[in-house]
């Protein structure tokens, strides 16, 4: 396994494969499957990802009409 670290020790990216040595993939190296720091980076909480369609949605049930007003825009 491959871990891209920080220069605070902090590990912002896990690969199967080695990446390119690029300013992209700085201090890029070599752990086994369960070092600590995979497993705590593979199991760290992630951000929601927000929906952009999600608001539409909600106006869509709130005004029925909605849908045949935005037909009538074309």
């Amino acid at each position: 396994m491959w871990i891209g670290r920080r220069l605070d020790g902090t590990v912002y990216g896990a690969w199967t494969n080695k990446q390119p040595a690029d300013e992209h993939h700085p201090g890029m190296e070599e752990v086994s499957d369960n070092h600590p720091d995979v497993i705590a980076f593979m199991n760290r909480p992630r951000p929601s990802i927000i929906d952009p369609v999600d608001e539409l949605r909600l106006a869509l049930k709130a005004d029925p009409t909605l849908l045949d007003k935005i037909k009538a825009l074309k």
